[in-house]
């Protein structure tokens, strides 16, 4: 449902594994890994957000790269993927007034830490993600990942709700109450047509996925049966820091019900339409995500 479409909102893939980068972290420090591996990565973020060109990584690479003669050559294959990047970035807009948010970090046991970020642009946002390793004393940098090599970590920095989560929530509760009412017109241009991340696109994009979705309901009264007027209910929402934030929701019919999906991106000061989907657009991680599970006692 879409898939491609609008998987090339988060599939700006670029990953590099870059084995070995060493980053000397003073015994004081090391009990504080988050502290540690972001003097390293905050300075990377700064730096690359500022100028995303060729010899950037490079200039970082030497000052932590353990073996000086590697340098050049990791930094070239690396200028060479971001340049195939950039290309494909093109249209995505400028950066955003503030360019690079950071999202926290994930912990496995005393040694292995991932930093993750967001890099903001107009019309999308890039994930990052900075594995660090310590084998004895020191901190090693041993991957970075970029794009859809990063959105597992991306996701799993969500928290539930949140004061960012309050003007999405909103858009997409009045979204899910039209649509429930069968008002679908008025629902997509509330929702697509007028939020839609590319204003040039939010017309054809809107008509795409009403179309997709008559279809779908259509075909659903085989085994969904008829709406239920009115009936709708959200499963979760999550934010990501304070620029992203996710819904889950379903759609009651008589037989059974009609999973949604709601993605919205603030680049600046404005939320916007990231995603959209519903049915089998929705994934098992999704509504897993949704789920309770009981224990018996």
């Amino acid at each position: 449902m879409l898939g491609a479409f609008m998987k090339r909102r988060l599939v700006l893939e670029f990953c590099c594994v870059l084995a070995g980068v060493i980053l000397f972290v003073p015994r004081s420090k090391a009990a504080d890994p988050e502290a540690a591996c972001r003097a390293v990565t905050d300075r990377f973020m700064q730096v690359w957000c500022a100028a995303p060109t060729n010899g950037v990584f490079k200039e970082l690479l030497k000052d932590v790269w353990y073996k000086p003669d590697e340098v050049d050559q990791i930094a070239k294959q690396t200028e060479t993927q971001q340049t195939r990047a950039q290309a494909a970035a093109r249209d995505e807009g400028k950066p955003a007034a503030v360019p690079f948010e950071y999202l926290g970090s994930r912990q496995m046991g005393e040694n292995h830490v991932k930093v993750i970020y967001l890099e903001k642009l107009e019309r999308t946002m890039i994930p990052w993600s900075f594995l660090f390793y310590r084998p004895a004393d020191s901190w090693r940098l041993v991957g970075i990942l970029k794009g859809e090599g990063a959105k597992d970590d991306l996701m799993a920095m969500g928290a539930e709700d949140g004061p960012d989560a309050d003007i999405p929530r909103q858009l997409a509760d009045a979204f899910m109450k039209d649509l429930s009412a069968g008002q679908e017109e008025a629902a997509f241009t509330a929702l697509v047509e007028k939020r839609w991340a590319r204003p040039e696109e939010s017309a054809d994009v809107k008509q795409r996925i009403a179309g997709l979705y008559r279809s779908r309901r259509a075909l659903g009264q085989l085994t969904l049966g008829k709406p239920i007027a009115g009936g709708y209910e959200r499963l979760t929402t999550r934010s990501i820091g304070k620029s992203l934030v996710t819904m889950v929701y379903l759609q009651k019919f008589e037989f059974g019900v009609l999973p949604f999906k709601a993605v919205f991106y603030c680049p600046d000061k404005e939320w916007t339409l990231y995603e959209l989907t519903f049915g089998e657009g929705v994934t098992k991680d999704d509504l897993a995500s949704a789920t309770k599970v009981h224990p018996a006692k």
